[in-house]
């Protein structure tokens, strides 16, 4: 595989659906919540026993399922723990719901691709480069394709515009 990015770098998150949890304390002190993640996420065991949260039993194989107990009101669902760009996607659209950030995650999100040195894929690789990478200004807007994808897609959920274009050291000469 060959990989251009990272693009985003996420916080590690909770969506919380509760308003009683201003924070993480709140959540960490509640002696019945339970927080669901993803089977196999990144968020493990020992991340768990970091921030005194108590896993779901049985986690399940992904986060829809998540979601999903989190909206049944009859479960002890209170927090999913995901990054905080897809948490806020939810929060955006469940009122009451919110996003509570925990730390940094150390890995960023990018873009993989089939290594091949085919042509196709060399202008694809190039043009997802120039686009991540804030080339490609648009003349009638003056921002770059970076900022103008982050401010369509992001903007709306996030509350903030486009940061800085990353350093994508991956893309080589690509720009």
């Amino acid at each position: 595989m060959d990989f251009v990015g990272p693009y985003y770098t996420p916080m590690m998150a909770l969506l919380v659906k509760n308003q009683r949890y201003k924070d993480l304390d709140d959540l960490q002190d509640s002696p019945t919540s339970e927080v669901c993640t993803a089977r196999n996420s990144t968020y493990d065991d020992d991340w768990f026993k970091k921030y005194r949260l108590t896993p779901k039993k049985n986690l399940p194989g992904t986060y829809e399922k998540c979601i999903s107990a989190l909206e049944d009101r009859r479960t002890r669902m209170d927090a999913v723990a995901t990054d905080d760009v897809i948490a806020e996607g939810y929060a955006h659209s469940h009122p009451g719901w919110k996003t509570l950030r925990v730390s940094r995650d150390p890995e960023g999100y990018g873009v993989a691709l089939k290594r091949s040195d085919d042509k196709s894929t060399r202008l694809l690789k190039r043009d997802v480069c120039r686009a991540l990478s804030g080339g490609m200004t648009k003349p009638s807007t003056g921002k770059s394709q970076y900022e103008t994808l982050y401010d369509r897609h992001l903007k709306p959920i996030l509350g903030r515009s486009a940061p800085d274009a990353p350093d994508l050291t991956q893309c080589g000469g690509q720009r």
